[in-house]
């Protein structure tokens, strides 16, 4: 533990009546000198550290005028193998001083609360430590963005397939939001379905990679399953999807594996930092947005549905948010209505689950399906509907 002095009263004042009064603009000169200084330290960092990837984040609190540290090693798969902050940091002379305390020890053999030293070399920030009676010295390279570390959403996307009770259960995630995504779960026996659950739209928690939602039957596949299932899904350093569920009302848990099928995910791509004094690396082109014009959906629309009359009303209020509104007509009687849960507005496109608050008479549409809703030409609106494995697409035109 470290030792703390402290000086006899009489001292202090005798200091604070030598101390001699300092002009403003003196201050001000070393204000404008710490800034800059910590402009040039403050940031990303990167270098390779043996068979990982190393790298820092150096924070400046002007407030408290502290200097905050955090500071990973990652694996070739760009997932998180060690992560460490960096104890009692100090900027003195231009030199940078703290020690290495792991809250995650990376596999192997790595010692506890070693002592670093850095220093700015150039455009480049060099370190020394000595761990194992070894001297190490390594040099990071400044970042001109973050690094992309461990799961991304887009990670999760695809279709994913894992054997249960009997039953092949298979997930499919799509996009629904920077931050969401939209789940649906189909149980099947051979070619016959057997279970489905509500399409749902789940979030994303991208400081543990881990993407929640509930489990809420539109078909249990078992009578002994519980509903309303707290899901949680993170992808393994396998490239498996791990779901874990926890019945909330009875208390049970446990989780299971799933396979992505090939060719349903989206590829990784990392582009490499960008470098403004490499002419040959231009700076990476803005994500892509949906064209289409939020405008285009609010409105009636309707059109013909296996011999009924669908009318949908589609709103949007001050806050942003999006409803469906639709109902059901057999010559002038109103037959059966739904709304939309989880209506999302993304990427150009409307998507929700269907859920009937009168499902018209005679007809064997599942509740919950989830649907697709694109501009169409001349003002209609394209609809393509899938649940259980099935799917189809109809055109609505506006008004009534």
């Amino acid at each position: 533990m470290a030792r703390k002095f402290v000086l006899p009263l009489l001292l202090i004042g005798l200091f604070a009546w030598q101390a001699p009064a300092r002009a403003q603009g003196d201050t001000k000169k070393d204000d404008d000198k710490k800034a800059e200084e910590a402009k040039k330290w403050s940031g990303f960092w990167q270098t390779q550290h043996g068979i990982y990837k190393e790298y820092w984040q150096l924070t400046y609190n002007e407030k408290d005028a502290k200097w905050m540290i955090q500071c990973a090693y990652v694996d070739k798969k760009d997932m998180w193998a060690g992560k460490y902050i960096g104890g009692e940091p100090k900027l003195e002379n231009g030199i940078l001083t703290f020690t290495r305390e792991w809250f995650q020890k990376p596999p192997g053999n790595y010692e506890d609360s070693v002592k670093i030293t850095a220093s700015l070399v150039g455009d480049n920030l060099q370190y020394h430590m000595k761990t194992n009676n070894v001297n190490h010295t390594y040099v990071l390279t400044k970042m001109s963005a973050p690094p992309v570390i461990g799961p991304q959403i887009t990670d999760l996307v695809g279709v994913w397939k894992s054997g249960y009770f009997g039953l092949e259960e298979v997930i499919v995630i799509k996009p629904a939001g920077a931050s969401a995504l939209a789940v649906q779960a189909t149980w099947l026996q051979g070619v016959l379905t057997k279970g489905v659950m509500v399409p749902t739209v789940g979030q994303w928690n991208p400081a543990n990679g881990e993407l929640k939602y509930q489990q809420v039957y539109a078909v249990s596949p078992n009578k002994s399953w519980h509903n309303g299932s707290l899901m949680t899904a993170h992808l393994l350093p396998s490239g498996h999807l791990r779901v874990h569920w926890q019945h909330l009302p009875a208390g049970g848990s446990g989780h299971r594996d799933f396979t992505l099928v090939p060719g349903t995910g989206i590829a990784k791509i990392k582009p490499p930092p960008f470098n403004p004094n490499d002419p040959t690396n231009p700076p990476p082109p803005p994500p892509p947005a949906g064209t289409a014009d939020p405008a285009a959906f609010i409105g009636s629309f309707s059109g013909d549905n296996d011999g009924f009359k669908e009318v949908w009303t589609i709103t949007k209020d001050d806050a942003g948010q999006w409803a469906v509104k639709g109902g059901y007509l057999k010559g002038d009687d109103e037959a059966g209505g739904f709304t939309g849960r989880n209506v999302v507005f993304n990427d150009g496109k409307l998507t929700f689950a269907l859920e009937f608050t009168k499902q018209p008479a005679g007809t064997t549409w599942v509740n919950g399906a989830m649907f697709t809703v694109v501009p169409g030409p001349n003002n209609s609106i394209t609809v393509t509907w899938q649940v259980a494995g099935s799917s189809g697409t109809r055109t609505l035109m506006k008004g009534r």
